[in-house]
């Protein structure tokens, strides 16, 4: 079961805390921070995660850019984000949607979609 949207923010409010002091600790070693690092983003996906199933609202962090990333990157990154949101959307449009009614019975037809023999002779007139 998903966290409480509370627990998640003290969790990451405290992983963002132990970061920074990592981070101004001239001590700490590259591991260290790295640690550190990966500790606030196991916090931050477990705090969206708890926001997305306790209300449904969308991840606060979508849209923060790595400073480390060129624009064409960022760019490709959102427009990712933008398709993969359409198509959510339009999932849950389509599961919302009334069933359309059955189409109207044709003459059966072959596998390439022309009307089949006995339908065609059905059709037109026999010679006496």
């Amino acid at each position: 079961m998903a966290k409480k949207t509370k627990t998640a923010l003290k969790d990451l409010i405290t992983a963002l805390e132990k970061h920074q002091g990592v981070l101004e600790d001239k001590k700490s070693g590259h591991g260290k921070r790295d640690r550190a690092t990966a500790k606030v983003r196991t916090a931050a996906i477990a705090y969206a995660s708890a926001v997305y199933s306790r209300t449904g609202g969308a991840s606060p962090f979508l849209d923060l850019p790595d400073p480390g990333l060129d624009e064409s990157t960022v760019a490709s990154l959102k427009a990712e984000k933008e398709a993969l949101v359409a198509k959510q959307s339009q999932k849950k449009s389509s599961k919302h949607a009334a069933p359309e009614a059955p189409a109207a019975a044709a003459a059966p037809a072959d596998s390439d979609g022309a009307p089949s023999d006995a339908a065609a002779q059905e059709s037109t007139p026999a010679a006496s």
